[in-house]
């Protein structure tokens, strides 16, 4: 029965120590695959992989599609014309349309011009039964149909084909693997920062000239093994001139991470001019899931990147994987001024495409003076698309110096007879109302 007892407590003391040295090697294959991952090397060669894979699925054809765009600019500046330049250009919206079904051979393209939240032009392109037609709403009953002679010799009927001349996958792959084998055979830098608050993780890759030039004409002639192309020729005979000795700066990438998955924060590619001092490039900062920001910084003074002059900013951001806004802001330091393009975007892969039902139509070169008269005279009639093209015929700035010089004469005769034309005084800035009615008096 002791005996019996001990080769129990024997059996189970074993499974014990089993199961601890299951969890011990769990735990140091843990440790050394997280601090694995957090190598340089292999965080560059990760994202390499990833960015290959990313572009094999984007290569995946598209039968059919709804994209839906929505346009909009404004100004931010210290001059008083711009700013009143700003008011007209801010009532001004873009919205763009385009549907394509490969299946049903169609495609339209369709563009509505807002001025102050109202309709002013909505103009479309369609491809239709191999024709090509214009149709513009509300300006002529009809639809005009292209004639062949201005379509340059193009086969309409050839846009719906099934694409075959796609990046070759064997080829991106062969790319894919030229840059993993670069990133063996280089040294890479590794540093704990603080970004944001948060303290990360920045590797760095440096390239001199030589190394990148020799990597880009090994892409070259690759993809020239398949493409065979005399401009592709060219350009690598034209990177064999390139001065193998030249050391005047340098390219910089680095990869910002975080936690025990190496998350991507940031990603900066820089080009370093050490004999000019200069420094210049362009940051990518995943701010969240769902919003990232594309910067261009430029410092033409010294190598010091905490002192480059931001040039522009794009941010997008994502409701969710095919709904967005995109906000490109372009500055310019030396006019004291910023331009902000705005971009709401929408994709629909599984859109229900309706062709439009073409009646009616007249060729192009049929139209008779009385289609001309219907057009014209449908365009004087839309107060709101004559108010655009006056004003855009005329230049926004010219106007907006227009209306602002009369609005700052009325403001200097009220305060001249008000005794006050000494004193300082302030007054509100011309609203888009005030611009369009100032220049409608003149």
């Amino acid at each position: 029965m002791e005996e019996e007892f001990e080769k129990k407590s024997t059996k189970k003391v074993g499974i014990i120590v089993a199961i601890i040295l299951v969890l011990v090697i769990a735990l140091v294959t843990g440790v050394i695959l997280m601090n694995s991952s957090k190598k340089p090397e292999k965080i560059f060669s990760k994202n390499v992989e990833d960015m290959f894979e990313m572009t094999n699925k984007e290569l995946e054809e598209v039968s059919k599609g709804r994209v839906e765009l929505e346009l909009s600019a404004e100004m931010d500046a210290t001059d008083p014309q711009i700013k009143a330049a700003n008011e007209i250009l801010k009532a001004i919206k873009l919205k763009l349309i385009s549907e394509y079904d490969e299946t049903q051979k169609y495609f339209s393209g369709n563009i509505i011009a807002l001025y102050d939240n109202k309709e002013a032009l909505n103009a479309s392109a369609i491809i239709k039964n191999d024709k090509m037609y214009f149709y513009l709403k509300d300006l002529f009953s009809k639809y005009i149909e292209v004639d062949e002679e201005y379509l340059e010799g193009i086969d309409l009927s050839t846009l719906f084909e099934a694409t075959t001349e796609t990046l070759n996958k064997d080829l991106l792959k062969d790319i894919e693997n030229i840059i993993l084998d670069e990133l063996k055979s280089k040294e890479f830098e590794k540093e704990k920062v603080e970004l944001n608050g948060d303290k990360v993780q920045k590797s760095t890759l440096k390239l001199k000239p030589s190394e990148l030039t020799a990597l880009a004409q090994e892409i070259l002639e690759k993809v020239n093994e398949y493409e065979n192309s005399e401009e592709i020729s060219e350009l690598i005979d034209s990177i064999k001139e390139v001065n193998p000795d030249d050391e005047s700066g340098y390219i910089e990438i680095s990869i910002f991470t975080k936690g025990i998955n190496s998350d991507i924060v940031k990603v900066q590619f820089l080009a370093v001019l050490t004999d000019d001092e200069e420094i210049g490039g362009i940051e990518i900062e995943n701010k969240s899931d769902n919003e990232t920001v594309i910067s261009f910084l430029l410092n033409e003074e010294s190598t010091d990147l905490d002192d480059a002059t931001k040039y522009f900013e794009l941010t997008v951001k994502k409701e969710d994987d095919n709904k967005g806004t995109m906000t490109l802001t372009i500055f310019s330091p030396e006019d004291e001024m910023s331009v902000t393009l705005t971009i709401k975007y929408s994709v629909d892969y599984d859109a229900d495409i309706q062709p439009e039902n073409i009646r009616n139509s007249v060729k192009m070169n049929d139209l008779t003076e009385k289609d001309f008269e219907e057009i014209q005279s449908n365009i004087e009639d839309n107060e709101i698309l004559s108010s655009l093209v006056e004003l855009l015929g005329g230049g926004i700035f010219d106007k907006a110096e227009e209306a602002t010089n009369n609005w700052e004469d009325e403001m200097d005769y009220e305060s001249y007879y008000s005794n006050d034309y000494e004193s300082d005084w302030e007054y509100d800035e011309p609203t888009i109302e005030d611009i369009i009615n100032m220049y409608d008096e003149t």
